[in-house]
């Protein structure tokens, strides 16, 4: 269709929504006409009426027109849409009254005079009437516009709601009035003085702790957490009895997101490890802390790794003259390289293959690049693993860092970090147990060398890779369940029904992955 079929259509159609209000408008002063039953001078009233009607029509076009009604979705309209709407019958209405006033007075012997209530009778008429058609149409629209988006059949998905607040009702709203493929079955909200009631015309069941029965019950496909501002413990405990449904589980937007009033479903998100943080993430000022690095030669070992690779990309940032990258993983490394590349194509960049066993491989990148701070991130880190080979990780974790800090010592590096491990506190596997080695070697040469040693213990890193968060995330992505070990596993069963664990440490104080 070119433009001016489609500008043609476009005029015709206002007209028609013109042509339309003004019969309405018509209608509701008729309706009101037959509230003087009984009056002698009903006939007269009625007579001078329809002469009058044309009138009527053309100040509804005008008054309406000049209202801009023509100009609002009425997909999309509200409360002001509609005190605009009722405006513009009392105005209209007003007028007529006035002019039919005057044309009285002029012409006593053709007109008759309206009694006031016919008016005050017509202006309800008349808004209920235009009113009406507004909302059979937005609905006709609403449902028009979902049938077009559908492509080809689809299994409608049952979806029970965490919130009965303003984010979670806008998502009811969304599904209700225009997705044919999702059907909201409950809402879930801990308020207890909103149990049984509706929004949206969607029952609330209860509180957090029904989730379980509603979901075995109403057969729940999926989960939408819509509490746009829940604290972290709270939100990391609903998702925690989400997750022990087996149901797949998403979340809204943020409130900033919200604030339009309609959710674009496309944004809604799976979990993400932020969500599973019992607390808030805290920011740390790295430029303070990493301007140590600023012109210096910083040699990372292990830097494809989790930790590793996110120390090159802080070092990275903060205008090293050489940062050189160490790792015996080549993937893991080339990945890291192209990353950095791509961002900092200025950086001085070097990236080496190799392992911090082969002590010549070690003197042989500390002569050429003579590196001024070293990051020791090479180890393995898995605790089931290493508990199957003992040996690897001594060799590797001990051995490697002994290597290390040897070469460091005998280069003159001015700063040597060693990346240690919580689990390194009273070790009570084979992997805390070398850590905690490493730890005691670096202690021992900083008493007798001019290079400073220093040891960072980690935590859990959150989303590193083996960690237990992306597994949990892929565990909640397949319908769960959601399976930790000893303490911890013990703990969740408690509070939240979880079951599972490893075979071989579901009995240990000390469970895998540090939980």
């Amino acid at each position: 269709m070119d433009r001016k079929s489609k500008f043609t259509k476009a005029f015709w159609k206002k007209i028609a929504k013109l042509a339309l209000d003004a019969v309405l408008m018509v209608l509701g002063m008729l309706l009101a006409v037959p509230m003087v039953i009984g009056d002698q001078r009903f006939a007269a009233i009625l007579r001078t009426f329809l002469w009058t009607a044309p009138l009527l029509a053309l100040l509804t076009a005008i008054i309406f027109y000049c209202f801009g009604l023509y100009k609002i979705i009425w997909k999309y309209a509200g409360s002001v849409e509609v005190v605009k709407l009722a405006l513009a019958v009392f105005v209209t209405d007003g007028l007529y009254f006035g002019s039919h006033v005057v044309l009285q007075v002029l012409f006593p012997t053709t007109f008759t005079t309206l009694r006031y209530r016919i008016y005050v009778i017509g202006v309800v008429f008349s808004l209920v009437l235009v009113l009406m058609v507004r909302l059979l149409l937005r609905q006709s629209v609403i449902k028009t516009g979902a049938q077009k988006g559908v492509q080809r059949p689809r299994k409608e998905e049952r979806v029970l709601v965490i919130g009965g607040g303003d984010a979670g009702a806008l998502i009811i709203r969304d599904i209700v009035q225009g997705n044919t493929f999702h059907k909201i079955v409950g809402v879930i909200d801990d308020d207890p003085e909103k149990k049984n009631q509706t929004v949206y015309g969607v029952k609330i069941l209860g509180d957090r702790y029904c989730i379980p029965d509603a979901c075995a019950q109403l057969d729940v496909d999926t989960i939408l957490f819509c509490i746009a501002s829940c604290d972290a413990q709270q939100r990391v405990a609903i998702l925690n009895i989400c997750a022990s449904t087996g149901c797949a589980v998403k979340v809204v937007p943020g409130v900033a997101q919200l604030m339009d009033g309609h959710i674009d479903q496309s944004l809604m998100r799976k979990v993400e490890i932020e969500d599973l943080l019992e607390r808030e993430p805290i920011h740390i000022d790295n430029d303070s802390v990493l301007d140590f690095v600023k012109g210096k030669v910083v040699l990372v070992t292990g830097g494809g790794g989790s930790i590793g690779s996110e120390l090159c990309r802080q070092v990275a940032n903060h205008e090293p003259k050489e940062l050189i990258i160490f790792d015996i993983y080549e993937n893991n490394a080339y990945a890291i390289q192209n990353e950095l590349k791509r961002k900092l194509p200025e950086l001085n960049l070097t990236v080496l293959i190799g392992s911090v066993r082969d002590e010549n491989r070690l003197r042989s990148i500390f002569e050429e690049h003579r590196p001024n701070i070293v990051f020791h991130a090479a180890a393995h880190k898995h605790v089931p693993l290493m508990e199957d080979s003992p040996r690897e990780a001594i060799k590797n974790n001990v051995f490697g860092t002994l290597n290390t800090v040897k070469t460091a010592d005998a280069f003159g590096v001015e700063r040597f970090v060693l990346i240690s491990t919580d689990k390194a506190v009273n070790p009570t596997n084979v992997m805390g147990a070398t850590k905690r080695i490493c730890e005691m070697i670096v202690q021992t040469y900083n008493n007798l060398s001019k290079t400073e040693y220093v040891a960072v213990r980690f935590g859990n890193v959150l989303g590193s890779n083996g960690s237990v968060v992306p597994l949990f995330k892929e565990q909640i992505a397949n319908g769960g369940p959601v399976t930790v070990t000893g303490k911890g596993r013990r703990d969740l069963c408690a509070r939240y029904g979880q079951a599972g664990a490893h075979p071989r440490y579901g009995g240990e104080a000390d469970p895998p992955f540090g939980l």
